[in-house]
């Protein structure tokens, strides 16, 4: 009679385990509803590892990783399950709560900042280099990156911009700050402006071009700017969208089947250049110059040369070129040296903020940033010796800098650190 009623426990006791195990076994899988939430996204972890295993997207150790912990939180959580059902007792309930949202932010961390970290991050060691001269310097204010022509031509200034979003031209050597007129707008009541006003292109010596509108009857003007002094450029369509030539006296544009060039001061009769049948609207206008009687028309990896009579005066790649954005893979600047192609990919993890060359062609300045909102990428800056890509110079920034460079001679390189233009003295 005893042995028969230990059995009957035994295999009771046999039978509740038994239930339970498939209890904590079936609740596991839970885990695969847990929602991943970050600023731009939301889904489920089975469903990113189903996305995972199907689409293959990324490379297999990530996907390892991501499957694999999965397994492993599926794991856990038939352990701790489990562990709470053999012996609910308070204290055995009170850990299994704490435990819960604790598991829930690291399954958080790590599904959306450690392991893409791993796999989309490079680690930057490299070590500030060059002992570059200061030539002079700034303060309280930051260069910005406006459209100016290309060709290897001298800066004799330079455009900044204050704090208070005043714009001012600084001067080359020297750093001598000049205030730029360009018109204010006067703040209504509300926050409302009168106007706003942009500036679309640079020539330095020689002014810039900026468009202005007017917020009440939404009347578009562009306009030059030089010495004070504002032209307004009347008969442009607000997508037009002019450039200065390199002498700062005439503005042109890009029309359908043609280039539209015409003097600032009426001193000459305007000119259409026809181009034919060209698809100028794939193409930007970067630089006109009427003493070599070129137009230079440009796209992502293309410059076309016209001359002032419609005919096509060159045609080749881009003899400097640099990603401004890219789907996959590393962000690249390239350029030429001696006719053979040369690519710097920069680090995993990084967009380029900008890049310049040197009026030689010798040197490559890149200014790089994040280009993730996770990490704690530094912006930095270094240059390059075109022939061999080896790292002459190297300075990091705080993150979000985003500076841009410029070698505005060759022997001088200018960026933007800590509230302040720097410009040094290049040591080749």
């Amino acid at each position: 009679m005893a042995s028969g009623v230990r059995a009957y426990f035994q295999s009771y006791t046999a039978n509740v385990m038994r239930s339970k195990s498939l209890y904590a076994a079936l609740l596991s899988f839970g885990i695969y509803l847990f929602p991943l939430v970050g600023p731009h996204t939301f889904f489920l972890l089975g469903e990113l590892c189903w996305r995972e295993l199907t689409r293959g997207e990324r490379e297999p150790l990530w996907i390892a990783a991501e499957v694999g912990l999965a397994m492993l939180l599926q794991v856990i959580a038939f352990v701790g399950v489990y562990y709470l059902f053999k012996e609910p007792t308070a204290l055995r309930i009170v850990l299994f709560s704490a435990a819960v949202p604790l598991a829930g932010i690291a399954t958080e961390f790590a599904y959306l900042v450690y392991i893409p970290s791993i796999f989309l991050i490079e680690d930057d060691r490299a070590p500030e280099k060059g002992r570059w001269a200061v030539e002079c310097s700034a303060q309280e204010v930051a260069l910005i990156d406006i459209a100016h022509p290309a060709g290897s031509f001298v800066w004799s200034e330079m455009l900044v911009q204050a704090p208070d979003g005043t714009y001012k031209l600084m001067r080359i050597p020297g750093c001598e700050l000049i205030p730029l007129e360009i018109p204010r707008a006067t703040v209504q009541p509300g926050g409302r402006v009168d106007f706003t006003t942009s500036i679309n292109y640079f020539v330095p010596g020689h002014g810039v071009i900026f468009s202005k509108q007017e917020t009440a009857t939404g009347t578009f003007t562009w306009n030059h700017l030089v010495n004070g002094r504002i032209t307004p450029l009347p008969g442009l369509h607000p997508a037009a969208v002019p450039i200065l030539s390199t002498d700062g006296k005439w503005v042109a544009w890009i029309e359908r089947e043609s280039i539209a060039i015409e003097p600032i001061d009426g001193d000459e009769p305007p000119l259409q250049v026809n181009v034919g049948n060209f698809n100028t609207w794939s193409y930007t206008l970067r630089t006109v110059n009427m003493q070599q009687e070129e137009i230079e028309l440009v796209n992502s990896d293309q410059r076309i040369v016209f001359g002032l009579d419609g005919k096509i005066k060159s045609s080749a790649g881009l003899p400097f070129a640099w990603d401004r954005y890219r789907e996959d893979g590393p962000y690249r600047v390239s350029w030429n040296v001696s006719g053979n192609s040369v690519t710097h990919n920069v680090l995993k993890g990084r967009s380029i903020n900008s890049a310049a060359m040197t009026p030689s062609g010798d040197l490559i300045a890149v200014s790089v940033g994040t280009a993730l909102n996770i990490g704690q990428i530094r912006d930095s800056v270094y240059v390059l010796r075109a022939n061999d890509k080896t790292e002459l110079f190297r300075r990091y920034l705080r993150r979000y800098a985003r500076t841009p460079v410029y070698f505005p001679t060759e022997d001088l390189m200018a960026y933007t650190e800590e509230r302040k233009v720097v410009v040094l003295r290049v040591n080749h």
